[in-house]
């Protein structure tokens, strides 16, 4: 009986240790996925300086990417709940998405190397 009663002790110390071990790794991979996310949305904001301009609204912006045309980034694209808004990387306007016109497609845009997304 002594023998089950010790067992059962260790083997629910190796759960708990285990349990706590494995929400700690979750808890570190969480932190790191912030990390991550703050450290995108700092490089978008030292290389073009005129998005904080657009940040200070941040709870309508979905994401923030960089658009590219033929491997030179060009363009960022915000795109909010309701439109997504292509500026050059002056911070110029230079398209609106529409229900005509997808400014991606239209201008052959694929992604460059910064995005940033509102988790």
């Amino acid at each position: 009986m002594k023998n089950i009663l010790f067992n059962s002790l260790v083997l629910f110390a190796v759960c708990l240790v285990t349990q706590t071990a494995s929400a700690q790794q979750v808890a570190e991979l969480d932190a790191n996925k912030e990390t991550v996310v703050e450290t995108a949305k700092d490089k978008l904001l030292t290389k073009y300086s005129w998005l904080s301009n657009h940040l200070k609204d941040e709870k309508n912006i979905s994401s923030i990417k960089e658009m590219q045309y033929g491997g030179i980034t060009d363009f960022v694209m915000i795109e909010t709940n309701t439109d997504q808004v292509l500026y050059d990387a002056d911070g110029q306007r230079y398209c609106t998405n529409s229900p005509e016109l997808n400014c991606k497609e239209h201008y052959n845009l694929s992604a460059g190397a910064l995005e940033w997304n509102r988790i």
